[in-house]
């Protein structure tokens, strides 16, 4: 998909963006003002670089640009060149599987002898004519 030929179907979403600065500015402030008091009044420093810091801090920001992104809920217009277009896949795709691919476990304790199935039967033959019907 081109980034250019994009429509959003919600986009005063878009207003949100700016807290994304704020939410920036907020955690550098936040950071700072926890360094300084750390360091002023002797409480303990948390045990993690700097960087991890930072590192939180972005990934919080770029968690919400992208959520505000996703809320804005982006689509094509169709009007892409041909070689970015999906392939057409046909209607109706049948798939042959070997019996031996596919494993079935039914319960056979005692608790399967009671009969409050639809049907009336044992809840043991009940499972035993649906696995059938799926294998049929």
């Amino acid at each position: 998909m081109i980034p250019f030929d994009l429509h959003y179907h919600l986009p005063e979403a878009a207003y949100l963006l700016p807290l994304a600065l704020l939410m920036a500015l907020l955690w550098g402030w936040a950071l700072r003002s926890y360094t300084a008091a750390s360091s002023s009044i002797m409480l303990p420093t948390s045990e993690r670089s700097p960087f991890l810091n930072s590192a939180k801090g972005f990934l919080l920001i770029a968690s919400f640009i992208l959520g505000v992104i996703a809320l804005m809920q982006p689509e094509g217009h169709g009007h892409s060149p041909e070689q970015y277009a999906a392939p057409q896949l046909p209607a109706t795709v049948s798939l042959k599987r070997k019996a031996h691919e596919v494993i079935v476990a039914i319960d056979v304790s005692a608790s399967m002898a009671t009969t409050d199935t639809p049907t009336g039967k044992s809840r043991l033959e009940y499972a035993q004519e649906i696995a059938d019907e799926i294998f049929a």
